[in-house]
């Protein structure tokens, strides 16, 4: 297997400012990855990627019913109400994945897992969903998260020495959240 990433941002929710980058680290733009040398593993081999319209979540700060309410750097989501998550950009024929956690102080949990096409623009994760999710209380060391991406995958590619050859892009937000 082989893997390699081209660049990362982090950005680091916190009450101190952590200076990390969380620029992309690649523009808008179509890309060429080559191997124009064949090495003693890999063959020749030559992949493209449309990155025609950045992802960015639109409502990262203001999600949950009746807006944000903040408990500490965490984000509380009612499980009673539907959750709308909104976003801009994502290339064509993307998806956008929407993934929520949920551990409670005896350490069952549940997640779920939403797909969406990035030309829609909008997601609503059922209220019937986020009640599968056990209620999280960070004062009592109970966590969770949601987690909004989307991937672009850009052309598959045969070389010498790999069964699949792939090119991908895939653009991620985590926060941290209280399901109550």
């Amino acid at each position: 297997t082989y893997w390699n990433k081209l660049g990362e941002g982090t950005e680091i929710e916190s009450p101190i400012p952590i200076p990390i980058p969380s620029d992309l680290f690649l523009d808008a733009g179509n890309y060429t990855v080559s191997n124009t040398a064949a090495g003693k593993d890999v063959g020749t081999f030559s992949a493209r990627l449309d990155l025609s319209s950045p992802f960015e979540w639109l409502n990262r700060e203001s999600f949950g019913e009746g807006g944000s309410l903040a408990v500490g750097i965490f984000r509380v989501i009612p499980r009673s109400a539907d959750l709308l998550i909104t976003w801009r950009g994502g290339s064509a024929g993307s998806l956008v994945v929407m993934s929520g956690v949920s551990v409670a102080e005896n350490q069952s949990g549940g997640f779920f897992l939403c797909l969406e096409e990035a030309s829609k623009g909008r997601f609503a994760v059922p209220s019937l969903v986020l009640q599968a999710l056990p209620s999280a209380d960070p004062n009592k060391g109970e966590s969770g998260i949601i987690y909004v991406a989307n991937s672009v995958s850009g052309s598959h590619f045969d070389a010498a020495g790999l069964d699949l050859g792939m090119i991908e892009f895939t653009n991620t937000t985590i926060r941290l959240a209280a399901y109550r």
